[in-house]
């Protein structure tokens, strides 16, 4: 796990406020990339991530990296096995 994450999580259950994925997840990943995260958990390939968003692949591909190096994972499988662990591979 993240470092961040990590952190986050730990100040979210000290403080015993309610916790779910958006505690975790939203300071961490913009709302494009959680976005782009939930359209990949659902099985879209980028050109229709693109499609979906009005955005050009290149984009795409842009915000793939950098949520992967957010979220510390190496492929697209791990991506959508992290967003599904954390509640975002649900139609939402």
């Amino acid at each position: 796990m993240p470092p961040e994450i990590a952190l986050q999580a730990l100040t979210v259950l000290a403080r015993g406020e309610p916790t779910g994925p958006e505690d975790l997840i939203e300071p961490l990943l913009t709302d494009r990339e959680v976005d782009v995260l939930r359209l990949l958990a659902q099985g879209l390939t980028n050109k229709d991530i693109a499609q979906t968003l009005i955005l050009s692949v290149r984009t795409i591909d842009a915000h793939l990296r950098s949520i992967f190096a957010k979220l510390s994972v190496r492929s697209r499988t791990e991506a959508v096995l992290w967003a599904v662990k954390h509640g975002y591979g649900s139609l939402q």
